[in-house]
């Protein structure tokens, strides 16, 4: 099967493999739902033979990060910055929003679909950590020269400059 070749059914469907493959790839680090340790090393088998993981909680965040433009690689940053973020000081962190996923194990849940904020930010030149930051506090933090285009939607900021 080429990378270049659309997922025709299952989970990935509509999606290249290529574009599959990568998000399998930072879902091993960063797991939309861990379904633990077994499958997770008969997944990492199968990618390593060209097959993005079988499970429906990582195509669909997978789909929800598409659709707010966000790549893997953007989710992977995201991820990190996450990471070195103490939970307390943000109440919508989502280190505080703990849940038990399908496969019994916890979760700290990340709703793609409500980062597309945070993806425009970093893509007009704010720093990941400081775009987190931005999200996280609901807008009460706004970086000097903050705007937002009108007409075509853009976000532009001068903050890290």
């Amino acid at each position: 099967m080429s990378d270049d070749v659309t997922m025709a059914d299952g989970y990935w469907s509509g999606l290249p493999l290529s574009r599959a493959l990568e998000w399998t790839r930072v879902f091993f680090d960063f797991p939309p739902a861990f379904p633990g340790p077994s499958f997770m090393n008969f997944a990492y088998r199968g990618f390593r033979r060209g097959r993005p993981g079988g499970f429906p909680e990582w195509s669909d965040a997978a789909r929800a990060g598409e659709r707010v433009a966000m790549t893997p690689e953007h989710y992977y940053t995201l991820r990190l910055t996450l990471g070195v973020i103490p939970p307390s000081q943000y109440a919508r962190h989502p280190h505080n929003f703990e849940e038990t996923n399908p496969y019994g194990y916890p979760v700290k849940p990340l709703r793609l679909d409500e980062w597309g904020m945070w993806v425009g930010l970093v893509n007009s030149g704010t720093t990941p950590l400081r775009a987190t930051r931005l999200v996280l506090s609901g807008g009460t933090e706004l970086p000097q020269g903050f705007l937002i285009n009108l007409e075509n939607g853009t976000i532009a900021t001068t903050d890290d400059v």
